[in-house]
């Protein structure tokens, strides 16, 4: 939405008071009648002493910030004498200040009293330009060029509202003028450029910048401007000329390869684009966010294409070389190797980052989930306690450590860390599904059972259809032998989720065992063995149906397979020597 006027007024008070701080300039003697006034300022001594005292109080309320008071001054000072343009100028301020509706007719008055007062004239052309009224600006911007032609804002400012004002052509003009004025100039022909290619006369703009190239013969800025004019009116060969003038002169010029393996993408080389990339981004003088911004481009095109991601990825280590002081640089490359699934080398990249600068909180979330990918808990621990220091209301980074405290097998931190995640209050389902969950199992594992139930219970009340969590809870309860009708119910539903996950098959099967429904567990058991063949709680679940239904000699047959697999069951050695379950 546009704004109104009056917040207009508003967004123009800073400049403004600025102004009216500094004592903007008046339009002369006070003392003096203004041309054309009709005769002397005030009637007789008197009311000159009783103007200056006003205007003195008005003047010093209007810099203490009293502007009502500074306006009402201003007022007294109106009934003495009406020609005076600073009291309308000083009273347009603080009207201003003061968000008083209709006050332009003060700035008016003072112009009209003082026409070639520059600062009431800037300041008039400013608050048109924020109106967007363009031509009317532009007229009062070219007014300022007669009266102040050594100001140069005024030649830009009048531009760009002839710009505005669909009048490119009288822009140019305004340009020309500020070029004989000031002499040759790259934003000015650059300006020019723009505007010549805007009204389709590219010759006009060769012209433009041809001024340059030949102000300062060799100039290798000024013929790179050349080139790339000459691609945008698609002149290749002429592009092509230039370029190859450049690294002539300077046969490492990043800019001129960035500008080779432009054409060279427009005619579908992509061998030789890829070249001439590499040679660009060896250039230091060429920034990183150039750098990163092509890499970027690229990136998603290595997708389905191996040569090509290895292509990008080079490009990637050149800017780490060129550029082993800047954290973007590292970060990029970092990235790239994260989709590529390369975590290990990703999380050295970010460790070098936040060895640059540590208050990016992206590169330790990116961090932290390579070490949770590669299964380094020990490290996605040590480097989430960091991370918690410096971004202690960052709920994911509790997840993190919760997490690997439960993989590293302390129970009672990851309970306690998930639960504060939690406590905070502040993070998406996703994450808070994370910590109940973690919750949840770390809770078990402590024997915590009513607070393991109602952890998993609030992660379901977020996403009831949460296999994971489903299975867990069904297998906790009946390991409790408790409320066995919502284990198998929960377990049922895990495996409908996930009907080819051999740990949900084995859950399922073993709720039916504790259910005394062996021959459906039995079933259910099999079918995770099957696969999972190696997996030592099935093979001594299995062991323990078939004991259930009578088969002592398959049951220890799987006991002692169970034992092979490496399970370290307690009870395993005692069910093999005894050949039978354990009271």
């Amino acid at each position: 939405m546009r704004p109104s006027i009056h917040i207009l007024y508003i967004f123009m008070l800073a400049a403004l008071v600025a102004a009216g701080c500094k004592s903007p300039k008046s339009t002369g003697n006070t003392r003096k009648a203004p041309a054309g006034s009709g005769g002397p300022l005030f009637a007789n001594e008197a009311d000159k002493m009783r103007f200056d005292a006003l205007f003195f109080e008005g003047n010093k309320d209007k810099q203490l910030g009293r502007y009502e008071e500074a306006a009402q001054n201003f007022e007294q000072c109106l009934k003495i004498t009406q020609k005076v343009a600073d009291v309308y100028y000083q009273l347009y301020l603080c009207y201003m200040q003061t968000r008083k509706p209709g006050v332009l007719p003060y700035l008016d008055k003072a112009i009209e009293l003082s026409p070639k007062n520059v600062w009431y004239l800037e300041e008039k052309a400013l608050l048109l330009k924020s109106f967007r009224k363009n031509a009317d600006a532009a007229a009062i911007f070219i007014q300022l060029i007669e009266l102040s032609p050594e100001t140069a804002d005024h030649y830009d400012n009048a531009a760009e509202q002839l710009v505005l004002a669909s009048k490119p052509l009288d822009a140019i003009a305004i340009l020309d003028k500020m070029e004989a004025r000031f002499g040759l100039s790259e934003e000015v022909v650059r300006k020019k450029e723009d505007l010549y290619l805007y009204m389709n006369k590219p010759e006009k703009a060769i012209e433009e910048v041809q001024k340059l190239v030949n102000s300062v013969p060799g100039n290798t800025d000024y013929l790179g401007m050349l080139a790339e004019l000459y691609v945008v009116i698609g002149k290749k060969d002429k592009a092509l000329e230039y370029y190859n003038k450049i690294l002539a002169i300077e046969p490492e010029n990043g800019r001129a390869h960035f500008g080779l393996a432009n054409i060279y993408r427009q005619e579908g080389d992509s061998a030789n684009v890829i070249n001439e990339l590499k040679l660009a981004f060896k250039d230091k003088e060429v920034s990183l966010k150039d750098k990163i911004d092509v890499i970027l481009s690229m990136a998603p095109l290595g997708d389905n294409n191996l040569e090509y991601r290895k292509q990008v990825f080079e490009l990637a280590e050149i800017a780490v070389e060129k550029h082993p002081d800047q954290p973007q640089s590292h970060a990029i490359y970092a990235d790239l190797l994260f989709g590529d699934k390369q975590y290990v080398k990703a999380a050295e990249q970010y460790k070098i980052t936040l060895t640059l600068d540590n208050n990016n909180f992206k590169v330790w979330q990116q961090l932290l989930a390579c070490y949770e990918e590669a299964g380094d808990y020990k490290n996605l621990h040590d480097e989430s306690d960091k991370a918690l220091e410096l971004f202690p209301n960052r709920v994911v980074l509790y997840y993190y450590n919760a997490n690997a405290s439960y993989q590293q097998k302390n129970y009672k931190k990851a309970a306690s860390t998930a639960q504060a995640g939690i406590d905070l209050g502040i993070g998406d389902n996703f994450v808070n599904m994370g910590l109940y969950t973690i919750a949840g199992d770390a809770y078990y594992k402590l024997q915590e059972y009513l607070l393991c139930y109602a952890s998993l219970e609030s992660a379901l009340a977020i996403d009831g259809n949460n296999a994971y969590v489903l299975n867990n809870y069904a297998y906790y309860l009946s390991q409790q032998e408790q409320q066995l009708e919502k284990a198998l119910s929960m377990a049922k539903k895990a495996v409908e989720l996930k009907p080819n996950e051999a740990a949900y098959l084995d859950t399922y099967g073993w709720v039916l065992y504790k259910s005394s429904l062996y021959e459906e567990a039995l079933t259910y058991i099999e079918k995770a063995l099957a696969l999972s063949p190696t997996d030592g709680d099935i093979l001594e679940h299995l062991g323990d149906v078939y004991y259930q239904l009578g088969n002592k000699d398959k049951a220890v047959e799987y006991w002692r397979k169970a034992k092979q697999s490496g399970n370290p069951s307690a009870q395993l050695d005692k069910k093999i020597n005894e050949g039978k379950l354990s009271d």
